[in-house]
């Protein structure tokens, strides 16, 4: 029986790593990460490991001739610049996540899997809930909601299954880039320095590593197409976090808060699409905490 070919790209990200690590021990699969090349990468044996600009469409279409994928999981995106969110860079990754998607189906791909974002939701409702109006107040939940309604439109007429990952606030160890605020808070506690929390009434649905990776792959290993939420399902406000946070450092005299009056802005996945397909996150917040605190020792 022929291995499906499952191609990842953006394999050297943060979730990117956890996904391929879990993907290689699904023996139906045959694991191909594209890294950009421009940093070094583990991944586990057995990965086959393709190099290449995704931005150069002629080394696109190359790797995509050559693999020749059934699934592909485009995770691939600007996020390492500070100002990612309204970086104009997030225009030019809807283009050249369309000559992706046109190349894969062009190569007889089955299923196209998107990394979305809860981004793509804005902070109007209360508990975010797929199929509902998105409202995204930065371009980069713009440019993520346009390029899912654009490719899945594309899928439907060429009669490939699409599927949008809307991912929440993913943590754990791994996160070496000190742009999302738990790694920058950790990094700044165990140098003994003082972290400011500048938003301690916002609520975030937050995902550990690990169990963010499985359900993405329990999505990529079923029927389901559409959109679908990739987050715990419990709210947590940024200062029940941030109190853990010190208090497993042993720092908690270097926390300070401001804006304590505002109105916090809330995303909370609903997870009901998830628990539908037998799916439910396993790691408590606090535990996934302290590894996450635990790895960042190791790492100073």
């Amino acid at each position: 029986m022929r291995k499906y070919k499952v191609l990842i790209t953006g394999a050297s990200g943060f979730i990117g790593k956890a996904i391929c690590t879990f993907a290689e021990r699904n023996k139906d699969w045959d694991i191909y990460a594209w890294i950009s090349g421009r940093r070094k990468v583990l991944l586990p044996d057995g990965i086959h490991v393709v190099t290449g600009d995704l931005r150069q469409p002629d080394r696109c279409d190359e790797i995509i001739q050559c693999v020749k994928p059934d699934v592909l999981l485009h995770l691939a995106w600007n996020l390492e610049d500070r100002n990612f969110l309204n970086n104009d860079a997030n225009i030019q990754w809807i283009e050249v996540s369309l000559h992706l998607l046109r190349a894969f189906i062009k190569q007889g791909g089955r299923k196209f899997v998107f990394s979305g974002s809860s981004a793509e939701y804005g902070y109007e409702q209360e508990i975010c809930k797929e199929g509902i109006p998105g409202k995204p107040v930065d371009l980069y939940g713009l440019s993520k909601l346009k390029f899912e309604e654009i490719a899945e439109q594309f899928c439907k007429l060429h009669h490939v299954q699409f599927a949008s990952l809307r991912f929440f606030s993913v943590y754990g160890p791994g996160e070496e880039h000190l742009l999302h605020v738990i790694p920058l808070a950790i990094n700044q506690l165990l140098q003994g320095k003082h972290f400011v929390c500048k938003g301690p009434n916002n609520v975030w649905d937050y995902i550990y590593i690990d169990d963010a990776a499985q359900a993405a792959i329990q999505v990529m290993q079923s029927d389901f197409f559409g959109t679908i939420n990739i987050g715990s399902g419990v709210g947590s406000s940024m200062r029940d976090v941030f109190v853990q946070l010190a208090e497993a450092i042993g720092r908690k005299d270097l926390l300070l808060f401001e804006n304590e009056q505002a109105t916090g802005k809330k995303l909370v996945a609903d997870m009901t699409r998830m628990q539908e397909l037998g799916y439910e996150s396993s790691t408590k917040l606090q535990q996934g905490l302290l590894k996450t605190v635990m790895w960042w020792k190791t790492m100073m």
